[in-house]
This record gives C-alpha cells, structure tokens and sequence, in this order.
C-alpha cells in the first residue's frame, strides 16, 4: 500500500495490494519528481517490494534539493555503502525539511544513527536556521523547553492522527532516550549558525 500526502496535505491517493516483488521503485521515484509530496509511506504488508539499486540512487539524490518532503517511508529500501554515504552527506549538509526517515538498516550501520540525527533536527526546526537572515530570537525559540520538547510526538500527515513518531518509522524513533540525547539536538541547533550567537573577537 502505498500512501501519497502532497504538500499542502489536501490530497491523499492510495494505491492498495502491489503484487510480490514490484518493483516499487520506479513508481516512487516518478512521484518524487511530479509530485510535491510532504509525506510517501509504502507499506509491504507480508510482501516483499523491490526497489532496484538504481532507483534507490534516484531516490537519495532527489532528497538533496527538495524542500517539501517530510516523511518519507521505505522499509523495502536497503542502500549500498556508496549510498549510505551520499544519504548522510545529504542530510547534514543539503536536506534541512525531512523529518521522519524509515529505510532498512539490516547490519545497523552506525551511518543510519547519524542521518536519523540529522533528521531529528529538522523535525526541530533546523530550516529556520539555513535561512540567511535567521536571528537570534529564531535560535533562542528554538531552543526553548517548549520546542525541544515537542520533538517527543509527531502528528502525522496521513490521516491526521497524533501519535508517537515511533509508530511512524520504526527505525526513526524521535523520543529522547535520555537527557543526552536532548543535549545532543541543542548542540546540534547550535553549530548550525555560531555567526548569530557568537560575538566576533
């Protein structure tokens, strides 16, 4: 099944029951680029859905310039180390809107913790701070124990619901695990702009 939310979050099309081992992928990759989506979830259900190798680099390299795209779910998308890679350079230096990141990681390779990190500054506001004209009074709002805290629960796209963003991905679970996992967001807000905070020597 497949899940499209366009980015005003006004339309929704569903597209039920693919057969075993579609190739998804070329359908994923076509909605990207026709679509200004803010959310993409497949569910596989039993099945398995193939996405091939190279739709998969189609799908890192589209998230470099999109600027709707919130939530994207592809628990069949399993990427090479040289994608893994460029997914990583993508969210910390380019992607500053993706939110909520659910792709296979079967080795657990410590590259998914950090692009999950990137991603859960987004969730916080980290485009705020991209913005050349970002102040001090955006960092300090953001860095309030209102909007840090927020991050604990996600209201999703598809359907409305407000429900804990581990239930949205399972492997972007956005919860603080503990209070370094919370300093680790601040801090990770902070670098983003030292020239708004840090006074010139």
């Amino acid at each position: 099944k497949l899940r499209l939310v366009d980015s005003d979050q006004k339309t929704m099309e569903k597209v039920s029951e693919p057969k075993p081992r579609w190739n998804v992928g070329n359908f994923v990759v076509d909605m990207l680029r026709e679509a200004k989506l803010s959310a993409l979830v497949v569910e596989s259900g039993s099945g398995e859905l193939n996405i091939s190798e190279s739709c998969a680099s189609k799908i890192v390299d589209f998230l470099k310039d999109n600027t709707t795209l919130r939530i994207l779910s592809l628990p069949s998308l399993e990427l090479t180390s040289v994608q893994l890679n460029c997914l990583f350079k993508i969210l910390k230096l380019h992607n500053s809107t993706l939110e909520h990141l659910d792709i296979r990681n079967p080795i657990l390779d410590h590259r998914m913790e950090k692009i999950q990190y990137y991603a859960r500054l987004n969730q916080c506001g980290r485009s705020k701070l991209r913005i050349p004209t970002a102040t001090a009074a955006v960092l300090v709002e953001l860095l309030s124990p209102r909007e840090v805290d927020s991050i604990k629960r996600s209201t999703s796209l598809l359907g409305g619901q407000t429900r804990p963003t581990s239930e949205l991905s399972g492997n972007g679970d956005r919860s603080f695990r503990n209070e370094m996992d919370r300093l680790n967001v601040i801090y990770g807000l902070l670098r983003e702009t030292p020239s708004v905070w840090c006074s010139a020597s």
